[in-house]
């Protein structure tokens, strides 16, 4: 196994680093033949080949984006309802977050898919609800930063949400404009 200096430099801070894969689409397929990127899984570290722009002559452009992680629920709260995970533009816990894509959670396990413009910068929530669209204490954000602008599928793996007590907090459970 082959490792950059920028995964050694990452590995000898004790760094976590978000996976990334290069990647974004518009509709009707993938553009370009863009090298793969080179994936070292178990650190979960990807290089990143990527272009800054749309691809030529793009219209509306659109990014596949797929997120997976874990939620960590503690112990305590592990006899409530399995937490579910909300991807937004922007802040996911903005008073009104733009909520993109929903989804539920095995054993704190999740994935996400969502398409979004080009150029979008992603979070993603996790919250434990009493009831379905009830207003959730129990809630945490992944400090990942996402920002979809790259060709083919942008993909960013093992996120880790840790959950605390908060605030009542409703989360939308429609995706796109309302």
């Amino acid at each position: 196994m082959t490792l950059s200096l920028r995964s050694l430099a990452a590995l000898s801070l004790g760094a976590v680093i978000v996976s990334t894969a290069a990647g974004c689409s518009q509709p009707g397929g993938p553009q370009g033949a863009s090298p793969a990127p080179s994936i070292i899984e178990a650190l979960g570290v990807v290089s990143v080949a990527s272009a800054a722009t749309p691809p030529p002559g793009a219209q509306n452009p659109v990014c596949e984006v797929e997120i997976a992680g874990h939620v960590n629920v503690p112990q305590k709260w592990q006899s409530l309802p399995s937490p579910l995970t909300f991807v937004a533009l922007g802040d996911c816990l903005a008073p009104d977050p733009k909520v993109v894509g929903f989804g539920g959670s095995t054993r704190g396990r999740f994935f996400v898919e969502v398409f979004v413009p080009w150029g979008s910068d992603l979070t993603l929530c996790a919250a434990i609800e009493p009831q379905p669209g009830a207003a959730a204490t129990i809630y945490g954000k992944a400090k990942a930063r996402m920002h979809a602008a790259a060709r083919g599928e942008v993909e960013f793996k093992k996120l880790v949400v840790e959950l605390a007590e908060g605030p009542p907090r409703t989360f939308p459970h429609t995706a796109g404009p309302r």
